[in-house]
């Protein structure tokens, strides 16, 4: 169980989840420019939503590049922030 908590509250996720058995098979790419579109979409720059998230600009731009995956509950946290959800990111689909 991994307990992540935001602005909007904490919430709860079973490690057993199909949100994390998906995780475990995961394009890193195809995440990265999820995050990045989702971002640009709401017209949030880079440096905005590191702050929002408490990174720093160049961690996340290390994300959105796909040289790096977040974990599972920095993923969370980017997903909250976004106003998305993890399944959202991670699942793949033909339009990223």
């Amino acid at each position: 169980m991994i307990i992540v908590c935001t602005g909007k509250g904490c919430h709860m996720y079973d490690r057993s989840s199909e949100v994390y058995k998906k995780l475990n098979t995961l394009p890193i790419g195809k995440t990265a420019r999820k995050i990045r579109q989702y971002r640009e979409e709401q017209r949030i720059t880079l440096r905005k939503f590191a702050e929002k998230i408490d990174t720093t600009m160049t961690y996340l731009s290390k994300i959105e590049q796909g040289l790096i995956f977040p974990s599972d509950e920095f993923l969370f946290i980017i997903a909250e922030a976004l106003g998305v959800s993890v399944d959202d990111l991670i699942t793949v689909d033909s339009t990223v």
